[in-house]
């Protein structure tokens, strides 16, 4: 019985660990994917051959290295998710789930039909993230 509660315990643990990596991988398809189909405007285009990468303007390293960690944090989340211990995995997933939900709002409304969609399914995914890191309860055996 002990045994049984043990690996129900571990199951759990795993679950949680598996549904937030889940979650960071499905952000990380739905950033992509805004990006690729907003290159169907000719003025990204357009921007992107002169060197100017939307309201961030000329794409200097600054910029290129912020950009760069934005897109590092969420893609490394999604194994950071299953390999960090507990509590650190927990706050991080809430730190960085809020920031991400606020980065969303903040850039992708105003934009294209399809741009603010996109916009609101990554805040939904993002505080989805919070709610379940928010949650995550150390599981006791007995």
């Amino acid at each position: 019985m002990s045994n049984n509660l043990s690996n129900n315990t571990m199951n759990k643990e795993l679950f949680t660990r598996v549904k937030l990596a889940a979650l960071w991988t499905s952000l990380m398809f739905l950033y992509i994917y805004a990006d690729y189909f907003m290159l169907y405007d000719g003025n990204t285009l357009k921007n992107m051959m002169n060197g100017i990468m939307g309201p961030l303007g000329p794409a200097n390293d600054k910029i290129m290295i912020g950009v760069s960690i934005l897109m590092i944090v969420p893609s490394m989340m999604i194994c950071l998710s299953v390999l960090l211990p507990r509590q650190i995995n927990k706050w991080l997933n809430i730190l960085f789930g809020c920031a991400y939900a606020f980065i969303a709002g903040a850039s992708n409304m105003g934009g294209a039909p399809f741009y603010v969609l996109f916009g609101v399914v990554e805040i939904v995914v993002s505080l989805l993230i919070v709610f379940i890191a928010f949650n995550w309860r150390k599981e006791i055996a007995k």
